[in-house]
């Protein structure tokens, strides 16, 4: 099967989102074998479908525990309700006198001051934990992107992207780095503790020699 035309496979990858691959980038991919194109897609398939899984379970606990605040904040807004339907019973009251009168609204209108500071807090804390969600699901989609894509133009989705791409990828670096000490104390630990096993063994069959010579 003859490789795809240059000229379309560039209008294809404009198509796609990809205005800014270069003439060789667009070449290599004409130039491709189509089992190793079929290799490439069968991986990033396989770790598009990785990433979905996890990021579904991700999403199923951020929605349950989305879901308990939602009943709190509903708890809230029933006890509001009673609140205020307690102050039109008082301000119906007849029997009351107008200093007792205000004293139970005033108590009561401190209570509905404290559920809405409550629900205030609430609200803010969910927002803050649904920001935090999308940030964190960002990093991570973007870590797993900057593995397979280094050079991908990150501008495209967005002005700063780029630079917080920069930022993860001297992150991951950095990890790789200190994988690579933590993997080599480890290779030298596991040396040191060979080398002591065999100089003892040495020690105990001279020891045994001169016993027994």
């Amino acid at each position: 099967m003859p490789p795809p035309n240059p000229s379309i496979m560039a209008q294809m990858c404009t198509k796609l989102g990809m205005q800014n691959a270069t003439k060789a980038e667009v070449d290599e991919w004409c130039n491709s074998e189509m089992e190793e194109n079929k290799v490439m897609i069968s991986k990033c398939l396989t770790e598009a479908w990785i990433r979905q899984a996890s990021h579904a379970k991700e999403i199923k606990h951020f929605s349950t525990t989305n879901a308990r605040h939602i009943k709190e904040l509903e708890k809230l807004q029933g006890d509001l309700k009673e609140v205020k339907s307690k102050i039109m019973e008082l301000e119906k009251t007849q029997e009351s006198t107008g200093k007792l009168k205000e004293k139970l609204v005033k108590k009561h209108e401190k209570e509905i001051a404290e559920l809405n500071t409550k629900m205030e807090a609430a609200a803010y804390d969910r927002a803050e934990r649904e920001k935090e969600f999308i940030a964190q699901w960002k990093k991570k989609f973007m870590r797993t992107f900057i593995k397979n894509l280094p050079h991908f133009d990150w501008d495209q989705l967005g002005p700063g992207n780029t630079d917080f791409a920069k930022l993860l990828k001297d992150e991951m670096e950095e990890e790789a780095r200190q994988r690579s000490i933590a993997r080599a104390k480890r290779v030298k630990a596991e040396k040191a503790t060979e080398a002591k096993r065999l100089t003892e063994e040495k020690v105990k069959a001279n020891q045994a020699a001169k016993t027994n010579p």
